[in-house]
């Protein structure tokens, strides 16, 4: 099971994650509900890199809506590819038309479309044509096959224009977006609230994705002690995440959720890290992200 960490204010990264005590020693790690302790500041991050800054202060932005248009069928609509403004190069960035049902359904859409993408710098002014993409379309069935996209050859930023209108040209609506294409990295790591803890206390750690790439990752972190210069696992009983095989995927710049540990007080004094297998979508293979912090008397 794989799920999106991407979104606003509302989205799952936002919400309150299962909590851990962990018993580094003899003591058994057990999960508490995230509301029995608040939160810190740390864990609150949006982003570890937040790419889609300069889009905000793009001159006259204008997205369309994701979802229905203000005229058309009903539960089918428009959304940027991969629901993002960014993209990654090697890939496309525009827009992609369905809804629900949308292999089955047949629609007699009677739309005509024009999108016009530019190059733009950082501030949106103009600096080339890039292409134009249109069709008119009457009635339609392979609704996934419904696209305005652009190829992303190279990094940088753009802009599309967008006219959609019906075929009598009664009604019509006109956006405009911007898109940002990135050159794919990888930079992945795990972030710790504290260099070090004391016996008793707590300790939070937070994948962070800075890089320019999608990956995929458990839901929950794992631990580790440093014995004798290799890494030890510290046993931890099976979790709801772990039972059901929960995955999150994490697009560029965004992070995971954060994960609290209690550290027992008779917790043998030394170094300790987060880990987590992280599946990189730029290159086909798999790292492990690590997250230092010592415990100390």
């Amino acid at each position: 099971m794989t799920r999106s960490r991407r979104g606003p204010s509302g989205s799952p990264r936002r919400r309150l994650a299962p909590i851990c005590i962990a018993g580094l020693v003899l003591a058994s790690l057990v999960c508490v509900p995230a509301a029995a302790a608040e939160a810190p500041p740390f864990c609150r991050e949006r982003f570890a890199r937040d790419f889609e800054a300069p889009l905000r202060e793009m001159p006259r932005l204008h997205p369309p809506p994701e979802g229905e248009l203000p005229f058309g069928p009903r539960n089918f609509g428009i959304h940027r590819i991969d629901r993002s403004p960014l993209a990654l190069e090697g890939g496309h960035f525009g827009y992609r038309f369905g809804g629900k049902h949308e292999r089955a359904r047949v629609l007699d859409l009677g739309w005509r479309a024009l999108a016009i993408a530019y190059a733009v710098d950082q501030r949106g002014r103009v600096q080339r044509l890039v292409g134009k993409r249109h069709w008119h379309v009457g009635r339609i069935k392979d609704l996934e096959k419904l696209e305005l996209a652009f190829p992303a050859d190279h990094p940088g930023f753009f802009r599309v224009d967008l006219r959609i209108a019906t075929l009598d040209g009664r009604r019509h609506v006109a956006y405009r977006d911007y898109f940002r294409v990135l050159r794919r990295s990888n930079e992945v790591t795990i972030a710790v609230s504290a260099e070090s803890v004391h016996p008793g206390e707590a300790i939070w750690g937070l994948l962070e994705n800075a890089g320019a790439g999608q990956l995929s990752t458990p839901g929950y972190l794992s631990l580790e002690r440093e014995e004798g210069g290799a890494w030890v696992p510290v046993p931890i009983p099976p979790t709801p995440e772990s039972v059901m095989g929960v995955r999150w995927g994490v697009g560029p710049g965004e992070v995971g959720r954060c994960q609290r540990l209690d550290v027992p007080s008779d917790a043998i004094p030394g170094t300790y890290r987060f880990s987590t297998p992280v599946n990189l979508a730029n290159t086909g293979k798999q790292v492990t992200a690590t997250g230092r912090f010592l415990v100390v008397a």
